[in-house]
C-alpha cells in the first residue's frame, strides 16, 4: 500500500516488479491515490484499488465494501501517514508488514504485526528497504 507522493510511488514499482519476478503466482493489489493511479494504471499484473484522498471517508467506506469478502496473505504497509494507517484498517491480512520503529510515525506500529529490519548505519535507499 502506497497512496501518494509521485516519487515515493515510483519507488514501489521496483518492489512490485521484484515480487512479480520472485513470486510469479502472486496476485498483487495496490491501494493508491487517484493522481498516482493515472501515472501507473498501465503497470501490468496489478489490481489497483484507487482511493480519493480528498474524499477520504467516502472513499474508505467504498474500499471497505469492495474488500469485505477478501483476505490477503500480506499487507506491505509502505507509507507512514495517518491517512494510510486509516486505509490499512480496511485491508484484512494475516501478515501486516511495516517499517521499523526508527522510520515509523503517526502510530504506524499500531497497524502492523511485523516490521522490516532497521536501516544499516549510514542509511539505506527506500527501494532497498
Amino acid at each position: 500500500m502506497r497512496l501518494s507522493a509521485l516519487g515515493d510511488v515510483s519507488h514501489v514499482v521496483a518492489v512490485v516488479q521484484r515480487l512479480q519476478r520472485d513470486l510469479p503466482q502472486a496476485r498483487l493489489s495496490w491501494v493508491i491515490g487517484k493522481l498516482e493511479h493515472r501515472l501507473l494504471e498501465g503497470l501490468p499484473g496489478v489490481e489497483f484499488l484507487v482511493v480519493d484522498k480528498r474524499a477520504l471517508w467516502p472513499s474508505l467506506r467504498a474500499l471497505r465494501a469492495r474488500l469485505q469478502d477478501r483476505r490477503f496473505d500480506a499487507l506491505l504497509h509502505m507509507q507512514i501517514s495517518l491517512r494510510a494507517n486509516l486505509v490499512a484498517t480496511a485491508i484484512r491480512a494475516r501478515r501486516r508488514i511495516g517499517l521499523d520503529p526508527a522510520r515509523s510515525k503517526d502510530l504506524h506500529g499500531l497497524f502492523v504485526n511485523e516490521r522490516i529490519r532497521p536501516a544499516p548505519p549510514g542509511g539505506e535507499h527506500v527501494v532497498d528497504a
